[in-house]
């Protein structure tokens, strides 16, 4: 929390104190500026935007806005989540250009309002876990081998050739001593991933095992972490600037990379998350074998049990993937056996 921007840590209060305990369908509206950088300011008040929530049992059910089309307005906005960014905010609206540029040239009014259908049957149905009313097999498209093909169109046209898979094991085992187990924990669970989201399973795998590729070699300092020696080993094989800026995103707060594709949001759930989930491993006579979130959820609330473990951190798949930490901890320890 140390971190956090005003806005952020605003946010954060509500949904953690004062949602919880909105019970009867209530409208949230009248939101501070600062709140929602791309919402209209009042015509009535230029403190609140036009924005409300509706809220049932503690839980968001839609949420709806005027859209901002005021450039200059917009543009500054995008200027104070800049600042918070660079202070270590990682929740701060990323700065837009295109966008920007695109109001100046003229934008219409308009106005955004979204309304999930699983919020409601998990209310009517009494479901604390919105996957049990989600019917993903009858949402997910059928694998087909013209899918495939693009999907590979795609990342030889945004990467270039990707160095092979022998050049890259080997220049991890060059450069990672202590690290090694982690990169490859890492890399294995986003191949899983990889795999059950129809992704290119090479390119992930690559991205988490060298995504600390210089940690043993700058002496494991997070202020040589990612900058020129990454630059120099990955150069050896020739990585696709694109990837490397991939791998630099999970350390954003140093990097400033925005963690904005799929690849990145994954790569940044798990990084933190797999290292935890081994170490609790190790802690256990079984390993890995048997264990469930309440395991990883006990030793999560020992703040003494990998002290060096960013507890905010381990939760990014709330934060980037919208999935819950209950549900995601069990897909990693899968991808990890």
């Amino acid at each position: 929390m140390a971190k956090m921007g005003t806005t952020t840590l605003i946010d954060y209060m509500f949904k953690k104190i004062l949602r919880p305990q909105i019970i009867q369908p209530s409208f949230i509206y009248n939101y501070p500026v600062i709140m929602q950088p791309l919402a209209r300011v009042s015509d009535t008040d230029a403190n609140i935007v036009e924005q409300f929530q509706l809220i049932v049992n503690g839980r968001e059910m839609c949420k709806a806005y005027s859209e901002l089309v005021d450039p200059l307005l917009q543009q500054a906005n995008f200027d104070i989540q800049a600042q918070a960014s660079a202070k270590g905010d990682e929740e701060a609206t990323a700065s837009d250009d295109d966008f920007v540029t695109a109001m100046e040239y003229g934008m219409p009014p308009q106005s955004g309002f979204g309304m999930g259908l699983e919020r409601i049957l998990a209310i009517l149905t009494e479901q604390d876990n919105l996957r049990d009313v989600v019917m993903f097999p009858l949402m997910k498209p059928e694998k087909k081998a013209q899918d495939i093909e693009i999907c590979e169109v795609d990342v030889a046209a945004l990467y270039g050739e990707l160095p092979t898979l022998e050049e890259v094991e080997s220049l991890a085992k060059k450069y990672l001593k202590d690290t090694y187990r982690h990169c490859l924990d890492v890399a294995n669970v986003m191949k899983y991933f990889a795999k059950k989201l129809n992704q290119n399973e090479e390119l992930r795998y690559i991205a988490g095992l060298l995504h600390d590729i210089d940690r043993d070699y700058v002496g494991k300092d997070p202020s040589k972490h990612l900058g020129e020696e990454f630059e120099k080993i990955v150069g050896e094989i020739h990585l696709p600037q694109c990837l490397a800026d991939d791998i630099k995103s999970h350390y954003t707060a140093k990097t400033s990379v925005a963690v904005s594709s799929l690849l990145r949001r994954y790569l940044v759930s798990v990084d933190e998350l797999t290292g935890f989930i081994f170490a609790v491993g190790l802690m256990r006579p079984t390993g890995l074998e048997g264990m469930d979130y309440s395991s990883v959820k006990k030793k999560l609330k020992d703040k003494k049990f990998a002290a060096g473990v960013d507890r905010e951190e381990v939760q990014n798949c709330e934060k980037y993937l919208a999935i819950p930490l209950d549900e995601f901890v069990p897909e990693i320890i899968k991808a990890m056996q």
